[in-house]
């Protein structure tokens, strides 16, 4: 919904992190999704109906969580100007400003999925006997949401990334989406996926 509120916008669609997509994936899905969402919002001056949309749901959201539903994080990684990892981040300021406090959105991440997956036993939380899945900061999230972005490590599996390996894993795939190879593969699987075809029929 935020991106379709802000097609329009090139503060918003000239992203530091389309780098890190496929050529395929920009060309021949986000540019026909932008185009066509560009279009709609321009199309009534001074009213644009997605961006009312999105803050109505928002308010949605403000309203579940006060009578107490539970909020989960979730980043529809498939869509359009939505990017794998570094989306949640977005969602979680998002989550803030509908309502939730910091330590909330961060739970919206953790515990509540965790909970809602019958996994809470071994992720959700920091505990001794739990899966060391972490991510350390450098800043105090409960703080500043926006400070989940200050990443200093990522414990994962068992394995420590400092920050040098990972802008080696973020050269890599930046690299591997603007490859011949990666681009075919994933023409290939766009064509096979049942779940981007009734996407496109959207």
């Amino acid at each position: 919904m935020k991106f379709e509120a802000n097609a329009h916008k090139n503060e918003f669609t000239n992203n530091e992190n389309l780098k890190y997509v496929t050529n395929i994936r920009k060309r021949l899905w986000w540019k026909y999704d932008t185009d066509h969402n560009k279009e709609k919002n321009l199309e009534r001056k001074g009213e644009n109906v997605s961006e009312q949309f999105f803050e109505a749901s928002k308010n949605q959201l403000s309203m579940a969580h006060r009578m107490g539903v539970p909020i989960m994080a979730g980043t529809d990684v498939m869509d359009s100007y939505v990017f794998a990892g570094f989306s949640l981040h977005d969602e979680l300021y998002e989550l803030t400003s509908a309502g939730l406090t910091n330590l909330e959105a961060l739970q919206s991440a953790t515990m509540v999925p965790a909970t809602y997956s019958n996994a809470i036993e071994d992720y959700g939380t920091i505990e001794i006997g739990k899966k060391a899945d972490l991510v350390l900061l450098d800043k105090n999230p409960l703080q500043d949401i926006n400070n989940t972005k200050s990443i200093n490590g990522v414990l994962l599996n068992g394995v420590y990334y400092d920050e040098e390996k990972l802008r080696e894993l973020k050269a890599f795939t930046e690299t591997a989406a603007g490859s011949f190879h990666m681009n075919v593969k994933t023409f290939v699987s766009l064509l096979n996926s049942p779940l981007i075809r009734v996407q496109f029929a959207d």
